[in-house]
């Protein structure tokens, strides 16, 4: 009866262990390769994060993501090449952290919505309900915002640049060779 209870207690742990490996498994990316740039603008009260100093920025020498990343001192461009990356996951990258009510920066600095301040996010203008899974798309253009003022007056200050990389506007000039460290060509 002894043995037969531990194996009983032994497989109900493989079972819930198995379990457990499964659902909270690291999330893996499919292999479709992509290169996806969208316009990209971040607002805390007013003022643009720049994200063009060395720490952000993915080169030959650091790459901080994968699959998502900045390059070149651009800040304006986000570039994704794998299919499942969260606008959360690559400012992550940078060390921001973003949840449904809070961004968190490299530094530590907190913003959370409240009754003065509202965190959002803004594709092409509307608002994201869920902003923890947004997956930056084609020349969308993205603005994550935290502030006390009306979101819409910056939606203009979010460049049109994206196509310049997608080479969707070829009136606006060829992109700049790309150097982010992985496979960045077009």
């Amino acid at each position: 009866m002894k043995k037969n209870k531990n194996l009983i207690v032994f497989l109900v742990g493989v079972a819930i262990g198995g379990s457990i490996l499964y659902f909270y498994q690291p999330q893996t990316y499919k292999t479709t390769e992509v290169h996806v740039h969208s316009d990209f603008l971040m607002l805390i009260d007013g003022v643009s994060m720049d994200l063009t100093a060395p720490q952000y920025q993915s080169g030959p020498e650091q790459v901080l993501h994968a699959h998502a990343h900045l390059h070149d001192n651009n800040d304006e461009v986000l570039h994704r090449h794998a299919e499942g990356i969260t606008l959360v996951e690559f400012l992550g990258s940078l060390g921001y952290t973003l949840t449904q009510t809070c961004l968190t920066t490299d530094t530590a600095l907190e913003y959370c919505a409240d009754d003065t301040n509202t965190l959002a996010l803004y594709i092409n203008g509307v608002a994201e309900e869920v902003i923890t899974s947004y997956i930056p798309q084609e020349e969308d253009k993205i603005l994550l915002f935290y502030g006390a003022d009306e979101p819409s007056s910056y939606f203009a200050d979010i460049t049109e640049d994206a196509c310049i990389y997608s080479l969707t506007c070829p009136e606006k000039g060829t992109p700049p060779p790309e150097s982010c460290g992985l496979t960045c060509e077009i």
